[in-house]
Protein backbone atom coordinates (compact mmCIF):
# COMPACT_ATOMS: atom_id res chain seq x y z
CA UNK A 1 0.00 0.00 0.00
CA UNK A 2 1.43 3.40 -0.96
CA UNK A 3 1.36 6.74 1.32
CA UNK A 4 -1.00 9.37 0.33
CA UNK A 5 0.03 13.13 0.15
CA UNK A 6 -2.04 16.05 1.22
CA UNK A 7 -1.89 17.01 -2.52
CA UNK A 8 -3.27 13.55 -3.16
CA UNK A 9 -6.23 13.42 -0.63
CA UNK A 10 -7.33 17.06 -2.07
CA UNK A 11 -7.49 15.64 -5.44
CA UNK A 12 -8.83 12.20 -4.54
CA UNK A 13 -11.21 14.58 -2.11
CA UNK A 14 -12.29 16.82 -5.22
CA UNK A 15 -13.57 13.68 -7.16
CA UNK A 16 -15.18 12.18 -4.66
CA UNK A 17 -17.38 15.45 -4.31
CA UNK A 18 -17.63 16.05 -8.43
CA UNK A 19 -18.65 12.29 -8.06
CA UNK A 20 -21.22 13.33 -5.29
CA UNK A 21 -21.95 16.16 -7.32
CA UNK A 22 -23.18 14.54 -10.59
CA UNK A 23 -25.56 12.44 -8.38
CA UNK A 24 -27.00 14.91 -6.41
CA UNK A 25 -25.92 13.76 -3.34
CA UNK A 26 -25.07 16.16 -0.30
CA UNK A 27 -22.70 14.32 2.14
CA UNK A 28 -20.83 15.03 4.97
CA UNK A 29 -17.46 13.01 6.29
CA UNK A 30 -15.61 13.55 8.80
CA UNK A 31 -11.52 12.63 8.44
CA UNK A 32 -9.38 10.88 11.19
CA UNK A 33 -5.87 9.25 11.68
CA UNK A 34 -2.91 10.01 9.23
CA UNK A 35 -5.26 12.39 7.11
CA UNK A 36 -6.64 14.27 9.68
CA UNK A 37 -3.61 15.03 11.30
CA UNK A 38 -2.56 16.34 7.97
CA UNK A 39 -5.03 18.86 7.83
CA UNK A 40 -4.01 20.23 11.74
CA UNK A 41 -0.47 19.92 11.74
CA UNK A 42 2.47 20.46 9.24
CA UNK A 43 4.19 18.07 11.57
CA UNK A 44 2.60 15.05 9.31
CA UNK A 45 2.59 14.64 5.91
CA UNK A 46 1.87 11.31 5.01
CA UNK A 47 -1.28 8.78 5.57
CA UNK A 48 -1.77 5.17 4.05
CA UNK A 49 -5.09 6.38 3.90
CA UNK A 50 -8.10 7.99 4.88
CA UNK A 51 -10.06 6.73 8.00
CA UNK A 52 -13.48 8.51 7.68
CA UNK A 53 -17.28 8.18 8.83
CA UNK A 54 -20.32 10.00 7.17
CA UNK A 55 -21.67 12.21 9.75
CA UNK A 56 -25.44 12.47 9.39
CA UNK A 57 -26.39 15.85 9.79
CA UNK A 58 -30.13 18.19 9.51
CA UNK A 59 -31.70 15.14 11.81
CA UNK A 60 -30.80 12.18 9.50
CA UNK A 61 -32.21 8.83 9.77
CA UNK A 62 -30.38 5.95 10.22
CA UNK A 63 -31.70 4.28 7.44
CA UNK A 64 -30.52 7.27 5.27
CA UNK A 65 -27.35 7.32 6.66
CA UNK A 66 -26.56 3.90 6.13
CA UNK A 67 -27.42 4.80 2.75
CA UNK A 68 -25.25 7.68 2.33
CA UNK A 69 -22.69 5.75 3.77
CA UNK A 70 -23.00 2.62 0.93
CA UNK A 71 -23.22 5.31 -1.71
CA UNK A 72 -19.40 7.03 -0.49
CA UNK A 73 -17.74 3.50 -0.20
CA UNK A 74 -19.18 2.70 -4.46
CA UNK A 75 -18.16 6.69 -5.16
CA UNK A 76 -14.75 6.10 -3.74
CA UNK A 77 -14.13 2.85 -4.98
CA UNK A 78 -15.15 4.26 -8.50
CA UNK A 79 -12.65 7.05 -7.39
CA UNK A 80 -9.98 5.28 -6.31
CA UNK A 81 -9.33 3.03 -9.66
CA UNK A 82 -10.10 6.71 -11.86
CA UNK A 83 -6.55 7.27 -9.70
CA UNK A 84 -4.93 4.11 -9.45
CA UNK A 85 -5.44 4.42 -5.32
CA UNK A 86 -5.14 1.18 -3.30
CA UNK A 87 -8.85 -0.57 -3.83
CA UNK A 88 -8.74 0.43 0.56
CA UNK A 89 -7.36 4.12 0.47
CA UNK A 90 -10.82 5.47 2.03
CA UNK A 91 -12.06 3.02 4.69
CA UNK A 92 -14.82 3.41 7.66
CA UNK A 93 -13.88 1.43 10.05
CA UNK A 94 -13.14 4.35 12.26
CA UNK A 95 -16.87 5.23 12.94
CA UNK A 96 -17.01 2.57 15.75
CA UNK A 97 -13.94 4.41 17.85
CA UNK A 98 -15.91 8.10 17.14
CA UNK A 99 -17.38 10.21 19.94
CA UNK A 100 -20.66 10.90 20.45
CA UNK A 101 -19.36 14.00 22.17
CA UNK A 102 -17.10 14.88 18.98
CA UNK A 103 -16.40 18.48 18.03
CA UNK A 104 -14.76 20.00 14.84
CA UNK A 105 -11.95 22.05 13.73
CA UNK A 106 -11.98 22.32 10.17
CA UNK A 107 -14.61 22.09 7.53
CA UNK A 108 -13.76 21.88 3.75
CA UNK A 109 -15.99 21.43 0.64
CA UNK A 110 -15.60 20.06 -2.57
CA UNK A 111 -18.01 19.10 -5.87
CA UNK A 112 -20.12 22.61 -5.41
CA UNK A 113 -20.77 21.92 -2.00
CA UNK A 114 -21.88 18.24 -2.23
CA UNK A 115 -19.39 16.69 -0.23
CA UNK A 116 -18.27 18.58 3.56
CA UNK A 117 -15.06 17.31 4.89
CA UNK A 118 -14.65 18.12 8.49
CA UNK A 119 -11.67 16.81 10.46
CA UNK A 120 -12.09 16.30 14.69
CA UNK A 121 -10.35 19.00 17.40
CA UNK A 122 -7.15 18.47 17.15
CA UNK A 123 -8.57 17.52 21.44
CA UNK A 124 -10.77 14.97 20.09
CA UNK A 125 -8.28 13.18 18.07
CA UNK A 126 -5.65 13.18 21.14
CA UNK A 127 -8.72 11.72 22.97
CA UNK A 128 -9.15 8.67 20.27
CA UNK A 129 -5.36 8.86 19.92
CA UNK A 130 -4.78 7.76 23.36
CA UNK A 131 -7.08 5.68 23.47
CA UNK A 132 -6.26 2.93 21.07
CA UNK A 133 -2.71 3.84 21.04
CA UNK A 134 -1.04 0.83 19.14
CA UNK A 135 2.54 -0.98 19.46
CA UNK A 136 3.76 -0.71 16.04
CA UNK A 137 7.21 -0.75 13.89
CA UNK A 138 6.47 2.38 12.65
CA UNK A 139 5.47 4.25 15.95
CA UNK A 140 2.94 6.03 14.08
CA UNK A 141 0.25 6.53 16.81
CA UNK A 142 2.86 7.34 19.17
CA UNK A 143 4.40 10.19 16.83
CA UNK A 144 0.42 11.18 16.17
CA UNK A 145 0.01 11.47 20.11
CA UNK A 146 3.43 13.50 20.24
CA UNK A 147 2.37 15.61 17.53
CA UNK A 148 -1.42 16.84 19.28
CA UNK A 149 0.75 17.16 22.45
CA UNK A 150 2.50 20.19 20.90
CA UNK A 151 -0.42 21.24 19.02
CA UNK A 152 -1.92 21.82 22.30
CA UNK A 153 1.10 22.79 24.02
CA UNK A 154 0.14 19.51 26.97
CA UNK A 155 2.52 18.62 29.50
CA UNK A 156 1.06 16.11 32.07
CA UNK A 157 -0.62 13.38 31.97
CA UNK A 158 -3.69 14.41 34.09
CA UNK A 159 -4.77 17.44 31.75
CA UNK A 160 -4.60 14.12 28.85
CA UNK A 161 -6.54 12.36 30.97
CA UNK A 162 -9.52 15.61 31.16
CA UNK A 163 -9.58 15.69 27.87
CA UNK A 164 -10.03 11.64 27.25
CA UNK A 165 -12.86 11.83 29.67
CA UNK A 166 -13.96 14.80 27.87
CA UNK A 167 -14.81 13.00 24.93
CA UNK A 168 -15.37 9.58 26.38
CA UNK A 169 -16.94 9.69 29.67
CA UNK A 170 -17.35 6.32 30.14
CA UNK A 171 -13.73 5.22 29.15
CA UNK A 172 -10.51 5.17 31.09
CA UNK A 173 -7.37 5.07 29.47
CA UNK A 174 -5.72 1.75 29.93
CA UNK A 175 -3.18 1.42 31.95
CA UNK A 176 -0.57 0.16 29.50
CA UNK A 177 -1.50 3.28 26.93
CA UNK A 178 -1.08 5.49 30.15
CA UNK A 179 2.50 4.42 30.66
CA UNK A 180 3.50 4.74 26.73
CA UNK A 181 1.53 8.71 26.52
CA UNK A 182 3.67 8.76 29.82
CA UNK A 183 6.48 8.20 28.26
CA UNK A 184 6.24 10.47 25.30
CA UNK A 185 5.58 13.40 27.99
CA UNK A 186 8.78 12.69 29.52
CA UNK A 187 10.92 12.36 26.01
CA UNK A 188 9.18 15.63 25.09
CA UNK A 189 10.33 17.52 28.19
CA UNK A 190 13.88 15.39 27.74
CA UNK A 191 14.15 16.98 24.75
CA UNK A 192 13.63 20.72 25.81
CA UNK A 193 9.56 20.73 25.09
CA UNK A 194 8.09 23.02 25.46
CA UNK A 195 10.81 25.84 25.10
CA UNK A 196 11.07 28.19 27.58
Amino acid sequence: MSDLDLKTIRNALARLGAVLDEENIQCHICLYGGSAMMFISDLSNLSKDIDYRVVPFDGMATEHLRSLESIVRRAAFAVGESLNLDVDWMNDAVKIFASEYEDYSSEMTFGNGALQVLTPSPKCLLAMKCLCLRDDETLKDANAVKILLKVLNIRDLETVNQIVKQYFPRKDIPLEQMAKIDGILKELSDAGWPPQ
